[in-house]
C-alpha cells in the first residue's frame, strides 16, 4: 500500500469515527435524565411604586444538568400562581427576569406573592418551582383630602383651657410624608381662642371665652411633598351657654294647656279678652330677669294683626274690629324669659265669635271686689319663705269658682316653688302681702268673702298703690 492509500484509509476512518461519536450523543439526547433546579429556594424583592415602566425587579435563575444545548437541558420560566391582582409584574420565559408591566401602585396591592416554575424540553418535561414574594414600597404620590370638609359642633361658653373641640380627619392612602396641620388661614380674631396640634389635627381651646359666638375655623393640611396643593376644611364651633351653669334653669309654663274666649261679633276695638274669657297666667320658676316673662303673639297665627297682647300682663285685646263671617281664631300665645339665654313656651289662645254672651256685670254690682291679677314674688329670709302676691284692680268678668281655680292651677303648676321664684299672672297695680311659710309651698292668706255676684272680695290687708 502506498503512502497516499494510508492517508485516504486513515481519513475514513477518521471520519467514521466522528460520525459513530456524533451518532452516540444524539441517542443519549433523547433521555431527560434531570430536571431544572432553582438556584435558590425563596426569592423575596422590593421595589418603588413610581418606578418606570419594564423595569427588573428580581431574577429567577435554575440550572438543568442535561446538556443545556439539548431539548433536555434547555430551561424556560412562567408565573403558574399569582395574587397580583392587577398584573403589575411579568417574567421573561427565556431569561428568568420579573420586570414592571406598566404603572404599580402600592394604595391598590401593596404585597405580590407568586410562584414561578422553571420548565425543560424533555420528554417527559420536568420542572422545578419557586416562591416569589414582591414588596411595593409606598412613594408620596397621593394628596391629602380633609374630611369631612366642613364640620360642626358646639361647646359651652364656660370650657376650660384645652377643652377637646374636634379631632380634624385626614384621608391619605399614602404612608410616607408627615401631615402637618394648621389653622393659619384662619383670622387671628378667632384663632386665638383655638389650638390645633400640628401633628394629630385635634383642635382644642385656647382660652377661655368671653361670651357666646359662633366661630368659623379654616384648618389646612400639608404632607411634605411641595408639588402638592394645600388641602382646606372647616370647623363651624357654636359657644353656647352651659345648662348646668346658667341661672336660666326653667322654661316659662302657662297653667292652662289652652284659653277660650266667646266674644260677639261686633266685638269693640280695644277689648279685653279677659273681659270675655280666661286669664292668662304664666309661671316660671327662675329668679330675677330669668323669670320676669314677656308675652306675645305669634305673628303667623294673627297674620291679620287684629289682636295684641301686652307684655307685661298677657292680656290680649283688640286693635281691629273682628272680620264678618269669622267664627274663629286661633292665636298662639308665646311666653319668653328675659334671661341671658331666653328660654319659651307657647300656649293656644282661642277666641270663638258667637252671637249671644253674657255680658260682665256692671261695676256697681261688685264694688269693693278684687279679682285677682298679676304676680306672686317668692322671697327668702333665712329659712322662713315670704310670699308677696301683686294684684291689680281692674274689673274682670270672673266668678269667685273661676279665679279660685286659676290660682289654684297656677300654684299647683309645680308642687313646690323655690324660694325667689316669679310667678306671674297678669299686671300690677296694687299690691297685699300674704302669709310667711316655711313649708317652701305657695300659699295665700286672708279671709275670702264673696259678694250677692259671687266676686272675689278684698283680702284682709290695706292695698298700697306700687
Amino acid at each position: 500500500m502506498t503512502m497516499e492509500n494510508k492517508i485516504s484509509v486513515h481519513h475514513v476512518l477518521s471520519l467514521t469515527a466522528i460520525y459513530i461519536l456524533s451518532f452516540g450523543v444524539i441517542f443519549a439526547s433523547g433521555e431527560n435524565e434531570n430536571p431544572p433546579v432553582f438556584n435558590s429556594s425563596y426569592y423575596s424583592e422590593s421595589v418603588l411604586e413610581n418606578v418606570a415602566n419594564y423595569t427588573l425587579v428580581v431574577t429567577v435563575t435554575a440550572t438543568d444538568a442535561d446538556n443545556s444545548s439539548t431539548p433536555e437541558g434547555t430551561v424556560y420560566y412562567e408565573i403558574i400562581d399569582s395574587n397580583d391582582n392587577y398584573g403589575f409584574f411579568d417574567i421573561t420565559s427565556d431569561s428568568g427576569e420579573i420586570r414592571t408591566n406598566g404603572i404599580i401602585d402600592r394604595e391598590k396591592q401593596e404585597y405580590v406573592n407568586m410562584t414561578v416554575a422553571a420548565f425543560d424540553n424533555g420528554d417527559p418535561q420536568k420542572n422545578d418551582t419557586v416562591d416569589v414574594d414582591i414588596r411595593l414600597l409606598d412613594v408620596n404620590d397621593n394628596q391629602p383630602v380633609i374630611t369631612p370638609k366642613n364640620m360642626n359642633t358646639s361647646i359651652p361658653e364656660n370650657s376650660p383651657v384645652e377643652t377637646f373641640v374636634v379631632d380634624v380627619n385626614v384621608t391619605d392612602p399614602d404612608i410616607e410624608g408627615e401631615l402637618i396641620y394648621s389653622l393659619n388661614p384662619t383670622a387671628d380674631a378667632v384663632r386665638q381662642y383655638f389650638h390645633i396640634d400640628s401633628s394629630t389635627g385635634v383642635i382644642t381651646t385656647a382660652k377661655l371665652f368671653d361670651n357666646t359666638n359662633t366661630y368659623i375655623l379654616t384648618v389646612d393640611v400639608k404632607d411634605g411633598n411641595p408639588d402638592h396643593e394645600l388641602s382646606y376644611g372647616h370647623v363651624l364651633v357654636d359657644v353656647y351657654y352651659s345648662d348646668s351653669n346658667d341661672p336660666n334653669q326653667h322654661d316659662p309654663q302657662f297653667h292652662k294647656d289652652s284659653y277660650k274666649y266667646y266674644v260677639p261679633p261686633d266685638l269693640p276695638v280695644s277689648s279685653n279678652l279677659t273681659d270675655y274669657g280666661d286669664t292668662i297666667i304664666v309661671i316660671d320658676k327662675d329668679a330675677g330677669d330669668n323669670g320676669e316673662v314677656i308675652c306675645t303673639l305669634d305673628s303667623e297665627s294673627n297674620t291679620r294683626s287684629i289682636f295684641a297682647i301686652t307684655e307685661d300682663t298677657c292680656v290680649i285685646y283688640t286693635l281691629f274690629p273682628l272680620e264678618e263671617d269669622y267664627e274663629r281664631y286661633d292665636l298662639i300665645v308665646i311666653g319668653t324669659d328675659k334671661g341671658k339665654t331666653p328660654r319659651s313656651s307657647e300656649v293656644a289662645a282661642i277666641v270663638y265669635v258667637v252671637e249671644e254672651t253674657q255680658p260682665p256685670p256692671a261695676q256697681s254690682d261688685c264694688a269693693g271686689c278684687w279679682p285677682i291679677s298679676v304676680s306672686i314674688v317668692l322671697l327668702v329670709t333665712s329659712s322662713v319663705l315670704v310670699v308677696v302676691v301683686i294684684v291689680q284692680c281692674v274689673v274682670h268678668n270672673k266668678r269667685t269658682t273661676e279665679l279660685k281655680n286659676d290660682l289654684k292651677q297656677a300654684t299647683n303648676v309645680y308642687d313646690e316653688i323655690p324660694a325667689n321664684s316669679v310667678i306671674q299672672l297678669n299686671t300690677v297695680n296694687t299690691s297685699m302681702t300674704a302669709a310667711e311659710s316655711e313649708s317652701g309651698y305657695m300659699g295665700l292668706t286672708g279671709d275670702h268673702q264673696t259678694t250677692d255676684n259671687d266676686y272675689i272680695a278684698p283680702y284682709d290687708v290695706t292695698p298700697s298703690t306700687t
